[in-house]
């Protein structure tokens, strides 16, 4: 037989959703289907500061490091427009 659980969340800002489901013995199989409304993301300036926040964290950017990644892509984009 086969049950259904429907519990709403929101998605963290870093993409991902937890659900706890105490009534589930440890090891079961279950099978997860997200649904969501397209127009529901939210593309406000605090939505896209957390995203950018979210990738400088993953990229463990600092003032340094991106700097420094600066750099690098200026040079790479500067020896790509040299090539023959």
């Amino acid at each position: 037989m086969v049950n259904a659980l429907r519990h709403l969340a929101t998605v963290s800002p870093e993409g991902s959703v937890s659900v706890r489901v105490p009534e589930l013995a440890p090891g079961s199989r279950v099978e997860v289907i997200l649904l969501f409304d397209q127009g529901a993301h939210d593309d406000t300036a605090g939505s896209q500061l957390a995203a950018l926040e979210s990738l400088q964290k993953g990229l463990k950017l600092n003032s340094v490091t991106a700097a420094d990644w600066i750099d690098q892509a200026r040079t790479l984009r500067e020896g790509f427009g040299t090539r023959e």
